[in-house]
């Protein structure tokens, strides 16, 4: 073989082995981290001794092993004194916390609160740690930086489906959700009230710069229109109805008002190529090859301020992650090697983020970028042995012939 399995791509091998450790978390596969260790040792005393494909194999099988241990600690709840599965399911309790992330807004006048606890008990006040999402319906003006006091039940992560369905569980657990509460109108029970603020930074900054985007939608557009430019833009579905909702889903455009892959694409594409236009005016930087580095930084810091206003979504950040490292790749003069980035982007996702291979929309993406790779896609150093393999191939027989 022309490419043998101790001259693949490093990246390769490391993106390769977290995908699966990551897969087999997700499938309640765990391994001791102790156990990576020793395969880690192993492995390096096999490349010491001029076994390198034997080490590969056993390096490959070390991050495997470690990728599972960050999905054991996701999936398994936390037992602590101070955790939030010391109350009983369905149970009532209050609580104190921060509003930790954006206010998101669901619909049918529902309002998701993230909310990062710091007290809370079913009698007296105690110290307690955790993220609670907390189901508001149309609740006042609410921001980043609120300190709410909340009396609710409380729900643990579940599902109440059958075995098979949609690990609802899993899900939250990836949002890093470990309860959830709901304040309704008519609730006797349950209320929510505004203690306090605390500017947090940049996420009150940032909340202030939707607010203006937001506000600023609402006074130039109306009805539906205002609903998607404000799903679009600073990712508010809350306007979206179910009639339009509808009419997108059969459309097969659904996908369009979740801010994503797609929408960062547009914005990133938008400032690659105007950087472009502006870098014409300095020939004497263009000669020198910096045109292409400069459009990708400022595509780099386009996607970012994009994906901030845009809301602290997982497809969000999943999408700014393969933006970022095919711009990385462009400024360390690497833009055709379009599958080491994609390595790149899957590698860091699954390590930033825990139990992506469960999620379907990364599993998605990385199949669509996988197909849509250009041929030379693959490392330039792979490209020029399996070349180089080929043509010796092709040309055997007529050096062969030749000879005669």
């Amino acid at each position: 073989m022309c490419l043998r399995v101790d001259e693949f791509p490093p990246i390769y091998v490391a993106a390769l082995a977290i995908l699966a450790g990551d897969a087999l978390g997700n499938f309640h596969v765990f391994f001791d981290l102790r156990l990576a260790v020793l395969l880690a040792v192993f492995a390096t005393i096999l490349f010491c001794v001029a076994r390198p494909m034997a080490g590969l194999i056993a390096a490959f099988l070390a991050i495997a092993a470690a990728a599972t241990v960050p999905v054991y600690h996701l999936l398994a709840p936390d037992l602590s004194p101070a955790g939030l599965h010391r109350f009983a399911d369905d149970s009532t309790i209050t609580l104190e916390g921060t509003i930790a992330r954006a206010p998101e807004r669901a619909g049918a006048g529902r309002v998701y609160l993230f909310v990062d606890a710091v007290r809370g008990a079913d009698t007296n006040l105690a110290p307690l740690s955790g993220s609670v999402r907390i189901t508001v319906l149309e609740p006042e003006h609410l921001r980043i930086g609120d300190r709410v006091r909340a009396t609710a039940r409380i729900r643990l992560p579940r599902n109440d489906g059958n075995p098979g369905e949609f690990d609802y569980r899993a899900y939250l657990y990836r949002e890093g959700v470990a309860a959830t509460m709901f304040v309704g109108n008519q609730s006797r029970s349950a209320s929510i009230a505004v203690t306090g603020h605390r500017n947090q930074f940049p996420g009150s900054q940032i909340e202030a710069v939707r607010d203006r985007i937001g506000a600023f939608i609402d006074a130039n557009l109306a009805g539906p229109e205002r609903a998607e430019m404000r799903a679009l833009i600073i990712g508010d579905r809350g306007g979206i109805d179910e009639k339009l909702r509808e009419r997108f889903a059969l459309t097969g455009m659904a996908h369009l008002l979740v801010i994503s892959g797609l929408h960062l694409g547009f914005v990133a594409a938008s400032a690659f190529f105007l950087m472009r236009l502006v870098m014409g005016f300095f020939p004497s930087l263009m000669a020198r090859g910096y045109a292409n580095k400069a459009a990708a930084a400022a595509a780099a810091l386009a996607a970012c301020a994009y994906a901030s206003i845009a809301g602290h979504h997982v497809s969000t950040v999943r999408a700014l992650v393969m933006v970022l490292s095919y711009a990385l790749a462009i400024l360390f003069d690497r833009a055709r090697e379009v599958t080491a980035s994609l390595a790149l982007a899957a590698l860091v996702i699954c390590v930033a983020l825990p139990g992506s291979t469960a999620d379907i929309g990364f599993r998605a993406r990385m199949q669509n970028r996988t197909r849509t790779s250009p041929p030379n896609g693959a490392p330039a150093s792979s490209r020029s042995r399996s070349g180089r393999c080929w043509e010796r191939r092709r040309l055997r027989p007529i050096t062969s012939t030749s000879s005669r």
